[in-house]
This record gives structure tokens, C-alpha cells and sequence, in this order.
């Protein structure tokens, strides 16, 4: 017989059912389990079975089937019928208690603490983290989550190897643990033995050889690895196209919001859809509850296993009379009711590689994080200004792309250059007194050019001036004159002569000089100076100048004393002549090819800063112009940009 047992919200024992009946379960790897037993409709333990409370259930052998948590319940009463059902889920439910409110995001944090980190977000912390099997690096990010179950499942999404989400309920708090399913063959199924029905499907429906996959976002912005496949946004096995021709699918999940687990989880699936479908529902009998069979077979040449363990995630051979041995691993195991003595157990067997992860959907869950999610949308941001700039002065301007935007789709530069222009106005200036440093000059000769120039006669004015007579002084003192030399006169005298003179006889013929008879006395002068006139004529004949300067080295010493004024307002605005004959323009310090001085929507995306990705840096960004000349600079910055909202508030 059965046994359940009742534990209270604080997971205390409460009661043992007596009377519970059609006690059934269902386990399915990596999924929700579910189960349900029925209690007669007066059974006085029924108040015990209140709603979220939760059953251990142990079968009529004492193995322990699982833990789960009461959901809703069915009363039913009629005139043959009184019973009252009760449904069952997993105790793994109890992390949809706990809500992730807002965004969180992960980058490249490793397997386990992703792990732990989730279970931390629990309210109630009713399970702790176990074994976890696996050290990856993938980015995650989740946004309202309604529970943390699918963001636990979430994690080992872009896994591309197999793994088992496997509990612990024999402990409180219970304990999950994320490990590698084993591939070892530990059972048996063999047709006339225990198998008792089979039924297979084959069904090329879910056959796929080319998988597109699309993640977050929308239109050009929707992720896909492309970047980190040679430009390719699909996986495909080209044997399977061989065998089967090219069947394509696209994947859409939105989860995704890295590429490389993108690509992994792709990778995956296509693993597991590149081949024909079997689907093996079989009811075997379950040995290891009926005492009359043996509960060990001999193998594999003679190796001892458990070869009657039928149980969810063990490998077993399946044998039957049209088939060769096929290795399988038990996706699921049920039983309608664990003591209707007849030990049938129902399983579902998949491949040993390739059947958990993503390829095991809960497509209301999908549907209600996609409707939940906000994918975002393209954003136009606009950047309009103009300023003056020379050579020395450039216009620098600096823009941000922010982190929540999800790709920078263009940004594009509007150039015009005009002729700079400036204002004036007069401002109060305070009495201020201007030196200039002393500076020294070198000396320097200059030397003008030589100039011709003509003569000319000049007349003067004919004046008169009227005669005077004059007096000479007295002079004292006796002497005499020399008149003159006889030789001087008329040659030398051949004999000498006589001649009367003065009363007297002067002798002649001799070389000697002629003076007065006798000294004179004292005596006087008269001088008399008639009326007269003069004319006076001066000729300047042609002529030349040249003129040289020397200047010697010198300084100067310049003060200035400039009182307080004012200057009187000039309305007006005033152009630059001129237009500069380049530009010289940089984005983030890289030189854009451009020749023009103005241009409209060119693209600059190549120029922006990237990380390692290849995608612009978040964060600032600087655009320079450096106009040749004094210039009027006017540009308009057009960002397009996929932007998801997860900054701020509601305001």
C-alpha cells in the first residue's frame, strides 16, 4: 500500500493519508512533475489537504516517488461516485513564489554562481543550490519573470551537451542540483520479457537540416550570430541534405540575447532535428515490484547491472524481435496507479545524446515571456548646432550612445560651411596701462636711390647804395714807403740816371728799390666812397644727390596708459570675407576621408570607437572639425539606434 504524507507551509509533518487511492505520477526529465491521488468525499483527513501544502508519496514497496505540492482539488458527489480528486505539482512550483521585478543581466559569470545567484533571489528560501556539473561563461538577462523556474531552466539553454535538472526532496530545504545525464547502460528492456506493448512513431515532421535562428529585438536589429559565423545566420548538416534534400526552419526565441549561446543552442537543435523522429511509448513491466522475478540480469558478457531499474534518466537497451539492440535513455516514467498490483509502468525513450535542452518547449511559458518582454524599438536621435572655428579653434562636440541601446544603426554628418561672422559691442573698460616688452632691433644702412636734378641761372635785383667819405685814424710814428722796384716796372737799368722827383733827383739804372724822399709824420687818410650799384648773377649748374642712411641697432620701450571709456554699441553682424579651402574632420581621433567643406548624410559609423565585439563603445563619443581658415561650421548628428528601456522611472 502507498503511503503520503502531509507537511504544512512550514514543511512540518502534519499527517499520514490512511484512505488515499489511484495514487498516480508522472516525472518527466527536465519538466514540472505532476501527480494526484483521491481521498473519499467524508474522509475526516481531508481538512489536511489544504491547498499549497505539500505530499511526500512513498509506493507500496517504500520507494520514494517525490515530493509535490498540492494545487487544486475536485470534489465529486452523485449516486454511485462520492470522491474528492486532488492534483499535484512538483515542490519545484514553489519557485514561481518569487518574482525577478525589473531587468537583471549576467555577463559572463560562471555556471554555478548564475546558479546560486538565482536562488538567492528566492523570498522564501526553500531550495539551495547542489552539485552543478558544468563551469560555462554565458551572458544572461532576464526582465519580469513570473517565478524563478524558467529562469533556472533558462540557464542551461545555450548549452550545446545534454544535462538534467535533477532534485533532491529527501532534504529540507530541498536541494537542485545541474548535472551531465549519464550515458551508461544500467537496464534492460527486452521484448517477451518485460516489455509488454510498444508503440513507435517515425514522422519526418520536426526534420530539419538548416536552422535560422533570431533572438531579441526586432526587424534589422533582431539578434542572430552571423558575426561569429562567417556572415552566416543558420547552422546546417550537409549529410542530412544528402539523405533527405535541404529542410529549412527559423528559430525565434527572444530569450536570447547573446550570440555565441545563441549559436550554441542552435547548434543543439539542429543536432537533434537533422534526423527522422522516433517517439517510443512503451508500458514494460515493473521487475524490481513483483517478488517472483529475478531483479538482476546478466550482461554485456558477463558485467552485472540493474538491469530491472526501470526509472526516469537511466539508459537502458531496448531489444525486440525486429530491431537490433538500440540504446535509449528514459525521458519519462508514469504510472496511473502505483497499487493496483499489476506493476505496469509507462516510459517514453529518446535518444541517449540530444534530447534535453531547448528542444523541450513549454510554449505557453514561451508565449507569456514574449508577451512580457519589451523588445524595444528604433530611435531617432537628433544632434543640430552651429558654431564659429579657425584653424587654432575647432568645433569639438561630444555625444553619447547609452547602455541600453541595443545597436547603433547609422550616424550619419550633415556639413555646411559658411563665412564666419561676428558681432561688436562697446563695453566699459577700467583705467588700465599697456607695456610692451622691450624688444630688440638690428641696425640697418639704407641708401636712397640717386636723383638727377637741372640747373639754373639765378639774377638778383639791382639795389644802389649811396657814397660815404672817410677818415682814417691818426697814425704816429715816422716811416717811410717802398713805391715799387725799378725792375718790376721796366727791366733791369743798364746805367744809372737821375730823375727829378719831388724837388729832387732820384737816382735811376741802379737795381735797387724806389721809396719816398723822406718819412712821413703823422697824418691822415681820407677815403671816399662814391654812390654805386651792384648786380649780382649766380649760375647752378645740373647736378645729382645720393643719400645714405645708417640705422644702428636700437630698442624700444613702449607704455601705453589707456583710461577708463566706453564704447558705443554697433548693431550689426559682420562676415569673414574668405571661405576655408578644407576641413579636416575626426571621429573618436579617427580622420574621415572627406574633401568637401560641406556634405550632407554621411555615414561615420566606420570611424566610431568599437569594443571587442565590433560594435560602438556605450558611453561618449567626439566628433572635431578643423576648418583651414575662420569659418561658420553647421552640423546636424542623426543617430538611429535600437534602444530598449530599462533606465529611469515613470515620470
Amino acid at each position: 500500500m502507498s503511503r503520503l504524507e502531509v507537511y504544512d507551509l512550514e514543511h512540518n509533518y502534519v499527517t499520514t493519508l490512511a484512505n488515499a487511492y489511484n495514487v498516480g505520477y508522472s516525472k518527466e526529465e527536465n519538466q514540472l512533475w505532476d501527480a494526484s491521488f483521491q481521498l473519499p468525499y467524508d474522509d475526516p483527513q481531508l481538512k489536511y489537504c489544504r491547498p499549497l501544502r505539500f505530499i511526500k508519496i512513498y509506493d507500496n514497496e517504500d520507494e520514494y516517488i517525490g515530493e509535490f505540492r498540492i494545487w487544486p482539488s475536485e470534489k465529486k458527489k452523485s449516486m454511485s461516485d462520492r470522491q474528492v480528486k486532488i492534483e499535484l505539482l512538483d515542490c519545484l512550483h514553489t519557485l514561481t513564489d518569487s518574482v525577478l521585478f525589473g531587468y537583471y543581466q549576467l555577463n559572463n559569470y560562471k555556471t554555478d554562481y548564475v546558479f546560486n545567484w538565482l536562488l538567492n533571489k528566492q523570498k522564501n528560501k526553500r531550495w539551495i543550490p547542489g552539485r552543478v556539473d558544468f563551469q560555462r561563461g554565458f551572458s544572461y538577462a532576464w526582465e519580469n519573470e513570473n517565478g524563478l523556474v524558467d529562469a533556472l531552466f533558462s540557464i542551461p539553454k545555450p548549452f550545446d551537451e545534454d544535462w538534467i535538472m535533477e532534485r533532491d526532496t529527501t532534504v529540507y530545504p530541498w536541494k537542485i542540483s545541474l548535472v551531465k545525464p549519464q550515458t551508461e547502460v544500467t537496464a534492460r528492456i527486452i521484448e517477451g520479457y518485460n516489455l509488454k506493448e510498444f508503440t513507435v512513431k517515425e514522422s519526418p515532421q520536426k526534420l530539419v537540416n538548416r536552422v535560422y535562428a533570431l533572438g531579441d529585438g526586432e526587424g534589422v536589429n533582431q539578434l542572430t550570430f552571423k558575426t561569429i559565423n562567417n556572415g552566416k545566420a543558420y547552422v546546417e548538416d550537409t549529410f542530412s541534405q544528402e539523405e533527405y534534400g535541404l529542410i529549412e526552419y527559423i528559430w525565434t526565441d527572444r530569450r536570447f540575447k547573446d550570440k555565441a549561446s545563441q549559436k550554441a543552442s542552435t547548434e543543439g537543435m539542429l543536432r537533434n532535428w537533422k534526423k527522422l523522429q522516433y517517439t517510443w511509448e512503451i508500458t514494460a513491466l515493473d521487475l524490481m515490484k513483483l517478488a517472483n522475478r529475478p531483479s538482476n540480469l546478466a550482461i554485456n558478457q558477463g558485467r552485472e547491472i540493474k538491469a530491472n531499474e526501470l526509472r526516469l534518466g537511466k539508459v537502458i537497451e531496448l531489444i525486440t524481435e525486429d530491431n537490433e539492440p538500440i540504446q535509449f535513455r528514459i525521458l519519462k516514467e508514469s504510472k496511473s496507479d502505483i497499487d493496483d498490483g499489476k506493476a505496469n509502468i509507462q516510459l517514453t525513450l529518446g535518444n541517449v545524446i540530444g534530447n534535453t535542452g531547448t528542444t523541450i518547449a513549454d510554449v505557453e511559458r514561451q508565449q507569456e515571456i514574449n508577451t512580457n518582454y519589451a523588445n524595444g524599438a528604433t530611435n531617432i536621435v537628433p544632434y543640430i548646432f552651429d558654431r564659429e572655428a579657425d584653424f587654432s579653434n575647432p568645433v569639438e562636440f561630444k555625444f553619447f550612445v547609452d547602455d541600453d541601446v541595443r545597436n547603433v544603426n547609422t550616424c550619419e554628418l550633415t556639413v555646411d560651411t559658411s563665412h564666419f561672422r561676428a558681432t561688436s559691442k562697446g563695453n566699459t573698460s577700467s583705467p588700465q596701462t599697456v607695456s610692451s616688452s622691450t624688444s630688440s632691433a638690428g641696425g640697418a644702412s639704407v641708401q636712397s636711390a640717386t636723383s638727377s636734378a637741372g640747373g639754373a641761372s639765378v639774377q638778383s635785383a639791382t639795389s644802389s647804395a649811396g657814397g660815404s667819405s672817410t677818415q682814417t685814424s691818426s697814425a704816429n710814428g715816422s716811416h717811410r714807403h717802398r713805391m715799387f722796384s725799378p725792375g718790376d716796372l721796366i727791366g733791369p737799368l743798364p746805367e744809372t740816371r737821375y730823375v727829378a722827383y719831388g724837388g729832387g733827383f732820384v737816382a735811376t739804372g741802379s737795381p735797387n728799390d724806389i721809396y719816398t724822399a723822406e718819412a712821413a709824420d703823422n697824418h691822415t687818410h681820407t677815403v671816399n666812397i662814391p654812390a654805386h650799384t651792384h648786380n649780382v648773377s649766380i649760375n647752378i649748374p645740373a647736378h645729382t644727390h645720393s643719400v645714405s642712411i645708417n640705422i644702428p641697432a636700437h630698442t624700444h620701450q613702449v607704455s601705453i596708459t589707456i583710461p577708463g571709456h566706453t564704447h558705443e554699441i554697433i548693431y550689426g553682424i559682420f562676415e569673414y570675407a574668405n571661405l576655408p579651402s578644407k576641413l579636416k574632420i575626426e571621429v573618436d581621433g579617427n580622420i574621415v576621408p572627406i574633401d568637401s567643406t560641406s556634405f550632407e548624410r554621411f555615414d561615420v559609423v566606420p570611424y566610431l570607437s568599437k569594443d571587442e565585439d565590433g560594435k560602438a563603445t556605450r558611453g561618449r563619443h567626439t566628433i572635431k572639425i578643423t576648418p583651414s581658415d575662420l569659418a561658420r561650421i553647421e552640423v546636424q548628428l542623426i543617430l538611429r539606434v535600437f534602444i530598449q528601456s530599462q533606465l529611469g522611472g515613470e515620470f
